[in-house]
């Protein structure tokens, strides 16, 4: 009994098998973000060693992706020289660095020095994980594979939830360096991306890698190649500067560079920053530690929001981006509202000093819960997805990299915003705010936001060229190529009595026959024995003129007649081939 996988099947798994070593950078991203919900109330023990104040507090959260917009910009210049795969190598000792500064801080300002190095590590990391995947994956797997990402930086945060239930904060950093040197282990065994390979002019390196992602060479396959290295041959002859110039220039990458700005904002407007720096703070603000355990409340948290990635990874090409992001704008609005009225009433209780939110302690773990499985379904996965899909590939890098800086640039704007916010007027008012906004964000992607499931990213760069017949010249006749695929079984079990009993002459699998091969000498022989054999007797033989197969039908009609006169004057002769040549043709 054999187990026989299709070249699809093969695609997927070394397609996965990738993904998943990329996917450890979002996973020390995910350790980074949930340190500080467990971490912070670590410190503030009265027994801690670590003497803390609330500026050094507000300061150990917005160092993170204050140090990211700085360091963001390195990514593309460092995954233009060493490539994807190695750039996220390369940032795993540093990273590894930054947590052991951590474990043995004696103050707060290591713990900043730290933070800030791992932050400025992960924002170099990152790009290189979502261009790397974007880039290896075929059109039908790209958005589970993307979504994938998002799954490996909510089981980050819930590794640091978990871990730091039970783990002081210098412990809890100890255990995060670990996953560095995973990462680089994992990596070293990884497969480059093709299209970096086309960028290093080494194309038959490129096309051996992407035959191995795609699990055979076809023709489907074989235009997949040519429309990647088209492009970037397009856009190789292009510097830096010239590269930044294009995105500024061309009408058609301004547009998508505005769209992928426009979703980042409203991805850090619905408010996830807050809640996954401070998860655990929230829960004791209201008062749902009277209930339950806050721990336990948070780790809940973490794990829902892997939940939501999980199954947002699952249909996240099956209904679409635009859909995915209607349905998380709705429920995102509706709990940021639920949670803005809690804070409300729990604000005017305790100014009445009347407890009439008792019986509704749960109501902010519920609303919460619904805030983060829904989340991630479509503004915390769908987004990154669109970003490594809406811009050409010349252009991918620096654009990814230019929104992760303005997205970082956002998120410390909130974590200040934050802090001075809920300290002055309460906690409703921002939460309020993120309802608002994410409801103008689904308005945002019904408007603006084009759907790119199921179509290929050299389709969706056509899509925002102005000059689409020029483009569709310079690519070619891609039609051809697009030919809907012969669907295969993913696996098929094959005993082995079906691989003794098969004929080396059956039927092919493909529905054609095998040619007999013939051996015209021994056929000659065979004939001219037959006729010896025959003599005196009436048979007649008719022989066959390997030369009429070349004749076309106007000529085949034409000679007939010519030979139907040459045959009966040469009949006479006596000529054995003479006569028999003739018999054939006046047969045929």
């Amino acid at each position: 009994m054999l187990l026989e996988f299709s070249p699809r099947a093969i695609a997927l798994i070394r397609q996965l098998l990738a993904t998943l070593s990329a996917a450890w950078s979002p996973v020390g991203h995910g350790l980074l973000t949930g340190y500080t919900a467990q971490a912070i109330p670590s410190m503030m023990k009265e027994d801690s060693q670590m003497k803390m104040t609330e500026s050094h507090i507000s300061w150990i959260s917005s160092i993170v992706p204050l140090a990211a917009v700085v360091a963001a910009p390195l990514s593309s210049p460092l995954c233009a020289l060493l490539g994807r795969r190695v750039t996220m190598m390369s940032a795993c000792i540093p990273m590894c660095i930054g947590w052991l500064i951590i474990t043995y801080a004696t103050d707060a300002t290591m713990i900043l020095v730290g933070r800030a190095l791992c932050a400025a590590v992960s924002a170099i990391s990152l790009p290189a994980a979502y261009t790397y995947v974007a880039e290896i994956a075929s059109t039908r797997n790209r958005g589970f594979l993307g979504s994938l990402l998002s799954v490996g930086w909510t089981f980050g945060l819930v590794l640091s939830y978990s871990l730091g239930s039970v783990l002081e904060w210098n412990w809890l950093a100890l255990a995060s360096s670990v996953v560095s040197i995973v990462q680089f282990i994992v990596l070293s065994t990884a497969t480059p991306s093709p299209r970096w390979l086309l960028t290093r002019k080494r194309p038959e390196e490129a096309k051996e890698a992407l035959t191995f992602f795609r699990g055979e060479m076809s023709k489907h396959v074989e235009c997949e190649f040519k429309d990647a290295e088209h492009q970037i041959n397009e856009g190789n002859h292009a510097s830096f500067w010239q590269r930044i110039r294009i995105m500024v220039t061309s009408n058609g990458n301004r547009k998508s560079i505005s769209i992928c700005l426009g979703i980042y904002f409203f991805t850090v407007s619905t408010g996830f920053i807050v809640i996954n720096y401070h998860a655990k703070m929230l829960l004791v603000q209201g008062k749902v530690t009277d209930t339950m355990d806050a721990n336990l409340g948070t780790i809940v948290i973490g794990l829902c929001q892997m939940g939501g990635n999980i199954v947002s990874a699952f249909i996240v090409d099956r209904i679409g981006r635009k859909t995915l992001l209607y349905v998380s704008s709705v429920f995102v609005c509706l709990s940021q509202a639920g949670i803005g009225t809690y804070f409300y009433f729990e604000m005017l209780g305790n100014k009445s000093e009347v407890g009439s939110m008792e019986e509704y302690r749960l109501v902010p773990l519920i609303m919460l819960l619904i805030f983060v499985v829904f989340l991630p379904i479509g503004w915390g996965s769908v987004t990154y997805i669109l970003v490594a899909e809406l811009v050409p590939t010349t252009i991918r890098t620096e654009t990814i990299v230019l929104c992760n800086c303005w997205e970082q640039l956002l998120q410390f704007s909130v974590l200040r915003l934050h802090s001075s916010i809920c300290s002055r007027y309460g906690p409703h008012h921002l939460h309020w705010g993120s309802a608002i906004l994410t409801c103008i964000g689904g308005i945002f992607t019904y408007l603006v936001v084009p759907e790119t499931s199921n179509r290929s990213l050299e389709d969706i760069e056509i899509f925002f060229t102005h000059l689409r017949r020029e483009a569709m010249d310079m690519l070619g006749d891609r039609a051809a190529c697009r030919e809907p695929v012969k669907k295969q079984p993913f696996v098929r079990i094959k005993s082995s009595k079906e691989e003794k009993h098969k004929s080396p002459d059956s039927t092919r699998t493909d529905g054609t026959k095998q040619c007999k091969t013939i051996d015209l000498v021994e056929e000659s022989n065979k004939q001219i024995n037959l006729k010896r054999k025959s003599e005196g007797k009436q048979i007649q033989f008719t022989d066959i003129d390997l030369g009429d197969c070349v004749e076309d039908q106007n000529q085949f009609s034409n000679e007939t007649d010519r030979d139907g006169i040459n045959c009966n004057n040469d009949r006479n002769e006596g000529s054995f081939f003479k006569n028999t040549a003739c018999r054939s043709k006046s047969r045929k």
